[in-house]
C-alpha cells in the first residue's frame, strides 16, 4: 500500500507506528486542537478509517522485518 494520499493521514499513521499516542499523533499530523477531549476524540475516529488501519499495519510490519533479534 502507498502512503496515504491525505498528507495528515500519513503524518498521523507515522507517528503511531513511531510510538506517540493517539492525542500526540493527532496534534503532531497537524490538526487544531481546541481541548484534548477533542483530541482525543478525533484521533480515535480517525485511528478507526479502514485506509489508516491498513497503512498503520503496514508500517508496523515493515518495522517488524527490519527488526532483527541476534544472540
Amino acid at each position: 500500500m502507498p502512503a496515504l494520499t491525505n498528507p495528515r493521514h500519513e503524518l498521523f499513521a507515522q507517528a503511531i507506528v513511531k510510538g506517540a499516542s493517539q492525542r500526540e499523533a493527532y496534534k503532531a499530523a497537524g490538526y487544531p486542537v481546541k481541548s484534548d477531549a477533542g483530541a482525543d476524540a478525533s484521533a480515535s475516529r480517525l485511528l478507526g478509517g479502514a485506509e489508516v488501519k491498513a497503512r498503520i499495519a503496514e508500517l508496523q510490519s515493515r518495522a517488524a522485518e527490519r527488526t532483527v533479534l541476534t544472540k
